[in-house]
């Protein structure tokens, strides 16, 4: 079993072999050949039937809005097939590929296309940008000052076009980057984690910890089932820059 942490990104995913499965409570959804893994404000626990091989999207806050092109929040705290929303890559073409770099320069050819129609100067990309760049540090207030938006027309578009609020996001940013410090660090000090990632004291950390993580800093620290979505792989990876909305990458995971 593995736990999929939140992080802020959205991930389109094309499964190559292999299998997975999402488990919540009784009901288990298993995987399609291709789908969304949207925003995330809690742990997402998925089950890998062997050896997987994935080439993946993981886009940037507003990015899976432009690529896909539906309500970013119909997509929240689940895994959903392209199939589901009207959107056909031809996996079976994908997986007739003869490496994996062609793969790769296949989806990033669709991705491409799919940004065609994007707006390049968007105001809600700069919000994210700005939640993002500050760590999550700047008010909803101060961020809706600089897009020239009301605090309301901020939340609204945010939400359509990321999948979850300003502020959701910035708990997140938060919480990924005391995450990261954690894993990195030897030996952990939670009070310069909580100061270094922009929380009021360590209190206000452990209390993201259990409602994005789902349980305490030293236990998540300490817990090998927890998973960025597969942030730490032995598979060479190849990415490509994509107008700054996403990144395609092979992943392998077991």
């Amino acid at each position: 079993m593995k736990q999929i942490l939140p992080d802020g990104s959205v991930e389109i995913l094309f499964r190559l072999a292999g299998s997975a499965t999402q488990i919540a409570g009784v009901r288990q959804t298993p995987f399609s050949s291709a789908c969304v893994v949207g925003q995330l404000r809690a742990p997402l626990s998925i089950r890998l039937g062997g050896m997987l091989d994935w080439v993946g999207v993981r886009c940037r806050p507003t990015g899976a809005a432009a690529i896909l092109g539906i309500p970013m929040h119909e997509l929240s705290d689940r895994i959903t097939s392209l199939d589901e929303i009207g959107i056909d890559l031809h996996t079976d073409r994908l997986a007739e590929c003869s490496d994996m770099r062609a793969k790769l320069s296949m989806v990033n050819s669709w991705v491409h296309q799919r940004l065609a129609d994007a707006i390049e100067r968007c105001p809600i990309r700069y919000a994210t940008e700005t939640i993002l760049a500050t760590g999550g540090r700047m008010s909803v207030k101060q961020v809706a000052c600089e897009t020239g938006m009301s605090e309301r027309q901020l939340e609204r578009r945010f939400q359509s076009l990321v999948g979850v609020s300003p502020k959701s996001l910035a708990r997140i940013t938060r919480f990924a980057r005391a995450f990261n410090l954690a894993q990195t660090s030897a030996k952990p000090d939670w009070c310069r984690f909580a100061a270094r990632a922009g929380y009021f004291d360590q209190a206000h950390l452990c209390r993201d910890f259990s409602l994005l993580g789902g349980g305490s800093p030293e236990q998540m620290r300490s817990d090998t089932s927890v998973d960025r979505w597969c942030s730490n792989l032995d598979f060479d990876r190849f990415s490509a820059d994509l107008s700054a909305f996403s990144n395609t990458r092979a992943l392998r995971c077991a």
